[in-house]
């Protein structure tokens, strides 16, 4: 019994030993190895620092283009319309040629078009919403959203400020100046009367009444909703007041039924009759329509706004390639001179560059085959749309192959062991998500830290595929020419170290 309880312990102890022996031995190897310790440490600390600093907020800055109706009374200087947009708005450019402006989007000299309803007191006026409309393109579903939401809240502020035109300080019902206007509209038939039959002191007691009218009328708050509805900066009363103040003036003179008090008793009758009418009008709108008589409609002009997963499908496709191919060509040249084969190599009548271009034509068809058969089951499986021209995708993938092998070919040179090499495909995945806008636009990225994103290849071959495959578009040259600049600098400088590697004895 005591030899059975003896040997459970020397068991125990031997597995313990066991234990400890492979614990001590991989934690001596990790301190043999100071990069793979500052990898894991400060990499990923060194990566969230940048973006903590880089970050700016998602709030986008659009370039906007007003469209006013071809109407004199809409000035074409920007400064005029300025505190009516927002900061996400930024008013650039003011015409009144709609196409123009559609061609502006269409090219993307301007994000955001915003067409100024025509007519829109009338609309108002006839109980219908004049309605804004904007026009934008966005195949980002996150910035199309925004975009919707601040031409709403832009539309709510101008339903604001005309509420706030129409209804002044009061209360009262839009019947009272129609009343007061009628009785204006009596006051000034009864005035020309009197003019033309010579009754001066019938004429001046018509004057003296018209006074209060008017005064009741300018001090009703029905009287500033016309003023707002019209478009009107001044009191339509004014010229009205300076008719009445006239013909007083000649009555006082003892002038009766000459040819300037007839006219200006006409204007008198005239507007009293237009004003009296659109205070009906304004006692006929819904109140739907008038608590909110703005409305806006916000439309995408892109061929066919993508679903979330279509927009950021692309992006994963070339964030999974860029992984592997960084992966495969970094753990490639180290295991190579883990094995012992780069002495082989040595002494092999075969130079560093075609090594690694031998490797890269292997490596690049697999993945193309790889990337060819994750767009197709996009496409067929997940309805992520391919509008675009396949030609164009394939160059985008090569070009994102050619550029990532590159990559990994120049990470080898900093890696001693398959782990380091791991860890640095990983930081720069980490990098990719962060700064290669793959959820973020670079717009929202300090300048400094944005750079960072242009020395990943997954920056420039995600907008490609997303253009060609959502938009209809071709690449960009510079993106292209960038993509192969930088697979041409890495592989340079692969193929350096990787010469220096072989030379050393």
């Amino acid at each position: 019994m005591f030899r059975a309880v003896a040997d459970y312990f020397v068991d125990l102890a031997k597995g313990f030993v066991r234990i400890s022996s492979f614990f001590f031995k991989e934690i001596w190897a990790a301190l043999r190895q100071p990069r793979l310790i500052f990898s894991v440490v400060l990499g990923p600390f060194l990566i969230l620092a940048a973006f903590g600093v880089g970050y700016r907020g998602q709030t986008p800055e659009l370039a906007t283009t007003l469209v006013v109706p071809n109407d004199p009374h809409f000035s074409d200087d920007p400064s005029v319309y300025r505190d009516l947009f927002s900061s996400v708005f930024v008013l650039q450019h003011i015409t009144r040629d709609r196409g123009e402006a559609q061609r502006m989007l269409s090219g993307r000299q301007t994000d955001v078009v915003v067409i100024v309803p025509d007519q829109a007191e009338q609309t108002v006026l006839s109980g219908n919403h004049a309605q804004f409309e904007v026009l934008f393109r966005q195949i980002d579903p996150l910035q199309a959203a925004w975009v919707r939401y601040f031409a709403t809240v832009g539309v709510q502020e101008l339903n604001r400020r005309v509420l706030a035109d129409l209804l002044g300080n009061g209360q009262e019902p839009a019947q009272r100046t129609a009343q007061a206007a009628g009785r204006l509209r009596e006051q000034s038939d009864a005035l020309v009367a009197d003019l033309q039959a010579g009754n001066a002191v019938a004429a001046a007691t018509q004057v003296a009444a018209m006074h209060e009218t008017l005064q009741a009328t300018r001090a009703t708050p029905a009287a500033a909703m016309l003023v707002a509805l019209g478009g009107q900066q001044t009191d339509p009363l004014a010229p009205a007041q300076a008719d009445l103040d006239a013909i007083q003036a000649d009555l006082v003179r003892g002038q009766v039924n000459t040819p300037d008090q007839i006219a200006r008793a006409q204007r008198l009758q005239q507007t009293s009759h237009q004003i009296e009418q659109q205070s009906q009008q304004v006692t006929k709108i819904p109140a739907a329509v008038m608590s909110a008589p703005l409305s806006v409609n916000a439309s995408n002009t892109i061929p066919a706004e993508p679903s979330p997963v279509a927009f950021f499908a692309p992006a994963v496709v070339a964030l999974l390639l860029q992984h592997i191919a960084i992966s495969l060509a970094s753990l490639s040249m180290v295991r190579d001179r883990l094995l012992g084969a780069t002495e082989v190599y040595r002494v092999a009548p075969i130079g560093p560059m075609e090594i690694i271009l031998g490797k890269s034509l292997s490596y690049g068809l697999l993945l193309g085959i790889v990337g060819a058969a994750l767009m197709f089951l996009l496409n067929r499986l997940l309805g992520v749309p391919f509008l675009g021209d396949p030609a164009w995708a394939v160059v985008t993938v090569a070009l994102l192959l050619f550029s990532s092998l590159g990559l990994g070919f120049f990470v080898s040179g900093f890696a001693d062991t398959e782990t380091q090499a791991v860890q640095l495909a990983m930081l720069i995945l980490l990098s990719s998500i962060f700064f290669g806008g793959f959820f973020l636009p670079l717009e929202s990225l300090w300048g400094p830290v944005r750079a960072i994103g242009y020395l990943l290849p997954v920056t420039f071959s995600s907008l490609d595929l997303r253009d060609v495959m959502l938009v209809n578009a071709a690449p960009t040259l510079i993106s292209l020419v960038a993509l192969a600049g930088l697979g041409v600098a890495c592989y340079i400088v692969g193929a350096w170290q990787f010469s220096r590697r072989m030379a050393i004895q």
